[in-house]
């Protein structure tokens, strides 16, 4: 590793890779969207300073999907799974760090909204609204305490599927932090009116939020509506605040089970606020979908190469290649540990000399970290990991 990082640095041969703005793109229109002022909880305008990076690359999601998502709690509500008295610390201690802030971009603003890890292959639950005009999605989730918001990691995601009419949508993303809890999916059975209820959310770009309130009224089959879209649902009905940001995320009972999606708010009245029934989940759950590894990069005999010997100890361990015969060096493949096979790849995309980015593969580890140089300053400015070795950069880390 120490060898590549020398050549990437080398003076002679540094490259430089322009990166596109891949910005990622979220769904809906911003704002209080419907016929009788019904306003989606879902998304938030984001300060462009706070996020002020760009990003590449959708996901192709990795590991086997859970089958048992959808718990059966047969047992009685009153006993909770937390143990006797208030839980509402216990609930956001547990759960906080798997609520994920789903960042969005349409056209040049930025959005917000909330969405629940609920398997451990990466499937996080939200609203379709959040989702519905996504190009592009990234995920964070809650930083370590003294982490800012910008310099936290950032996971690349796809809608695995959706439902418009239930306003309900899945996402993936590979390799989660395998720290994070599970948030335990239960069932809408046992939503009775005056229960205590839970939410987590980030309302209003006031990220990781904590309220409770009552549930006021399950409605089956209540109808609502957005701007251009209709929509139909068992719904609990709770007066536990639901402000734009919120949409997409959890609703617990007082078991710490998730019994609800928080969705959207009636802005005739106060305290009106809603979420969709987690039994109608069931509808939108798919398996987790595999990762194709491909192969690594390899010098071909057939190709013109420039052969080097990087530390001078007779073994032939660097190949410099012109990849689209123009006369020059492009492209640099490296033998770091001089066994025969090809361990890192070196860019220069606009070919003026500089390296722009690196790949490095760790086949144990079925992953590649990429480097990346945006400035040609000839320091490492963000780093890219490659689970699975697909060519997606899946999750993006700060220097």
């Amino acid at each position: 590793m120490k060898k590549i990082l020398v050549i990437f640095y080398c003076f002679f041969l540094f490259t430089n890779f322009s990166i596109a703005d891949t910005s990622f793109d979220t769904r809906g229109k911003p704002g209080a969207v419907k016929s009788k002022k019904i306003k989606k909880s879902s998304r938030f305008n984001i300060n462009k300073q706070m996020l002020n990076t760009n990003y590449q690359n959708e996901i192709v999601s990795a590991q086997l999907f859970n089958k048992k998502i959808i718990e059966k709690d047969e047992k009685n509500q009153t006993r909770g799974l937390l143990g006797g008295g208030d839980r509402s610390s216990e609930i956001y201690k547990n759960y906080s760090p798997s609520i994920a802030l789903i960042m969005s971009k349409e056209g040049d603003k930025w959005y917000d909204g909330t969405g629940s890890l609920i398997d451990k292959c990466g499937l996080i639950l939200t609203n379709w609204h959040v989702v519905e005009n996504a190009d592009k999605v990234n995920i964070i989730f809650k930083p370590k305490a003294g982490v800012e918001l910008k310099d936290a990691p950032y996971y690349n995601a796809k809608v695995l599927s959706s439902n418009k009419n239930l306003d309900l949508a899945l996402l993936q993303i590979s390799n989660p932090p395998k720290n994070l809890k599970i948030i335990p999916v239960g069932t809408s059975k046992f939503a009775n009116v005056g229960s205590k209820v839970h939410a987590i959310g980030h309302p209003n770009g006031l990220y990781w939020s904590y309220t409770q309130g009552y549930i006021s009224q399950v409605r089956k089959k209540f109808k609502w509506k957005y701007e251009g879209s209709k929509h139909t649902a068992d719904v609990i009905q709770t007066q536990t605040p639901i402000n734009p940001g919120n949409s997409g995320g959890p609703l617990f009972d007082d078991n710490g089970k998730m019994v609800g999606v928080n969705s959207f708010g009636d802005t005739d009245g106060q305290n009106l606020n809603f979420a969709i029934a987690i039994d109608h989940v069931k509808k939108i759950l798919k398996p987790c979908q595999k990762s194709k590894v491909s192969k690594p990069n390899v010098v071909q005999k057939k190709d013109k190469y420039i052969e080097h010997d990087h530390n001078k100890n007779g073994v032939i361990d660097t190949w410099y290649y012109d990849s689209d015969n123009n006369g020059k060096i492009d492209t640099a493949y490296v033998d770091d540990d001089e066994n025969g096979e090809i361990e890192a790849v070196l860019i220069d995309d606009n070919e003026n000399g500089k390296w722009d980015y690196s790949y490095f593969d760790d086949k144990e580890k079925n992953l590649s970290t990429i480097y990346f140089d945006t400035d040609e300053d000839g320091k490492i400015d963000k780093i890219g990991i490659d689970y699975g070795i697909d060519g997606t950069i899946d999750k993006w880390e700060k220097v």
